[in-house]
Parts: C-alpha cells; structure tokens; sequence
C-alpha cells in the first residue's frame, strides 16, 4: 500500500505544478482591460492565454523532472 501511494503521489506531481502555475498566473496577471484599456483587450485575451499555457507546461515539466529524479532510499547506502 505504500508503494501504490508513492506512486499515486510522483505521477499526480506535474498535474499539480500545472495547475499551480495557471493559478498563480491568473494571480499575479491583471485582467487585459486593467492592462492595455478596453480597446487593446480583445488582443490581449489570446496572448494572455497563450502565455498561462507557458506558465502550466513549465510547471508540468517541473513535476516531471521532480518526479523523475532518483530517490535515496535505505537500501542504497
């Protein structure tokens, strides 16, 4: 059973950076008509979606390489 929660734990790690990272950059990321007026907001929506896209696939290979780097356990010393 540890195991299996070991597991379970390591392969939900990059959803949970990914989803850390699209919250925390809808956080610090203002709304497009707060940032460039109500003229410019139309343009600003896709490139600010693109960029929460970069900011979930960065967290998604965060969890990724953390998840696949090696564990010391006991046995190996």
């Amino acid at each position: 059973m540890k195991i299996f929660l070991r597991h379970l734990v390591l392969c939900a790690l990059p959803v949970l950076f990914a989803a850390g990272a699209g919250y925390y950059f809808t956080k610090i990321q203002g709304s497009c008509g707060a940032m460039v007026g109500a003229l410019f907001s139309g343009k600003c929506a896709g490139r600010q979606r693109e960029y929460q896209a970069r900011f979930q696939v960065a967290g998604a290979g965060f969890g990724i390489l953390l998840a696949a780097t090696p564990r010391r356990t006991r046995d190996t010393f």
